[in-house]
C-alpha cells in the first residue's frame, strides 16, 4: 500500500473568512502525494460571501451551510458528511505547506495501530498586520510541536471511540476533546516536518469573548476529574 491508498477527508470551519479562505483552501488543494478525496467546508452562518467563495472552488471542494452554531459544531458536521478512512482539520485562516498531508499519512501507514500523528507547527504574520503590532511576533515562524488540531491527522475510528467535539463551549473544544482522546488512550506520533502554517493577524490576538475564560476552566475541572 502507497500513502496515495489513504484516502483523506479535510474538514474546514469557516465564518465570515472571506479574507484568508481562499488561501487556506489553495493550499489544500497544492498537496501532493496523498489522496484528499473530500474538502468539506462548513460555513457557521457567514453574513459574507464565505460560503460563495468556496462553492466556486472545484472538487473535490464541497460546501456544507448551517446556521451559526460555533466552531465545534461546524467541526462535528463537518465529521459527519465524510466517510473516509483519515480526518484532518484546517482552520480557515490558516494554511498547509506543501507536503503537509503525505507526512502525516506516511507516520500512519508506517504503525497501523497509531490513531493519530502530529506534525511540527510554524507560525507567520498576516501581511495586514499593522508593523508596531508584528514586531511582537519576530521568531514566531521557529517550528514548535504541540498537539494543534490543524496539525494532526486522525483515523476515522478515534472519533467513534471518543465521540464529536463539545457545542456547548465556545473555546477550548479541541483541547476538551484532545484530553478525552488522551484519557481514552489515544496513541500518536510526532512526524518531523512542518505541517501547520498558523496565521497570526488581528483576529485572533485578544480574547474577544470574555466567557473563553469560563469554557478553558471548564475543561480543566473535567480533566481533574478524570483523574480521581
Amino acid at each position: 500500500m502507497v500513502a496515495s491508498d489513504l484516502p483523506v477527508a479535510l474538514v474546514i470551519p469557516v465564518f465570515n473568512g472571506t479574507a484568508f479562505l481562499a488561501e487556506a483552501l489553495h493550499s489544500v488543494l497544492v498537496q501532493q502525494a496523498c489522496r484528499i478525496a473530500a474538502i468539506i467546508v462548513v460555513d457557521d452562518g457567514s453574513t459574507d460571501a464565505s460560503a460563495a467563495l468556496a462553492a466556486a472552488f472545484p472538487a473535490p471542494v464541497q460546501v456544507i451551510r448551517q446556521p451559526h452554531a460555533g466552531a465545534a459544531a461546524a467541526r462535528n458536521r463537518g465529521l459527519a458528511a465524510t466517510s473516509e478512512d483519515c480526518i484532518g482539520f484546517l482552520d480557515a485562516d490558516d494554511r498547509l505547506p506543501p507536503g503537509s498531508v503525505a507526512a502525516r499519512v506516511a507516520a500512519l501507514r508506517s504503525d497501523p495501530g497509531l490513531d493519530a500523528a502530529i506534525g511540527l507547527t510554524s507560525q507567520f504574520i498576516s501581511p495586514e498586520l499593522d508593523n508596531a503590532v508584528a514586531a511582537r511576533f519576530q521568531g514566531a515562524d521557529r517550528p514548535a510541536g504541540a498537539p494543534l488540531l490543524g496539525a494532526m491527522l486522525f483515523r476515522r475510528h478515534v472519533f467513534d471511540r471518543v465521540g464529536g467535539f463539545d457545542t456547548g463551549l465556545g473555546h477550548g473544544d479541541f483541547i476538551d476533546w484532545y484530553l478525552r482522546a488522551k484519557a481514552a488512550g489515544l496513541t500518536s506520533r510526532q512526524c518531523d516536518a512542518v505541517v501547520l502554517e498558523r496565521r497570526i493577524h488581528g483576529g485572533n490576538l485578544t480574547l474577544r469573548d470574555p466567557a473563553g475564560r469560563k469554557d478553558y476552566l471548564t475543561v480543566v475541572r473535567r480533566h481533574l476529574a478524570r483523574q480521581r
